[in-house]
């Protein structure tokens, strides 16, 4: 207003519910919804590092529905398990 005041009513604080709205996952509370083809769908994000062949070099789970932040960790995961595996020749 002209003299300085804010116009209209004080701001009310925000009380949260005591329960909150929609469903919970019981049965498995780490899982996360996650944006799917249409929609959202409670699950898991999985990630693998394969030979040319086909064959499973590392695998991992992730609550993240991000690929792009899994890139670093897979490789890594990789890196480990060939060393572990006693395999020395690095590949591309």
């Amino acid at each position: 207003m002209k003299d300085g005041r804010r116009f209209g009513a004080p701001a009310k604080p925000y009380e949260p519910p005591d329960e909150p709205e929609g469903k919970i996952n019981l049965t498995d509370p780490d899982s996360k919804n996650m944006k799917a083809y249409r929609g959202y769908v409670q699950g898991y994000n999985a990630q693998t590092v394969t030979t040319e062949r086909q064959i499973v070099v590392a695998a991992e789970i992730a609550p993240d529905g991000l690929d792009t932040a899994q890139l670093d960790p897979m490789v890594s995961a990789a890196e480990r398990e060939l060393a572990e595996a006693g395999v020395a020749e690095r590949r591309e």
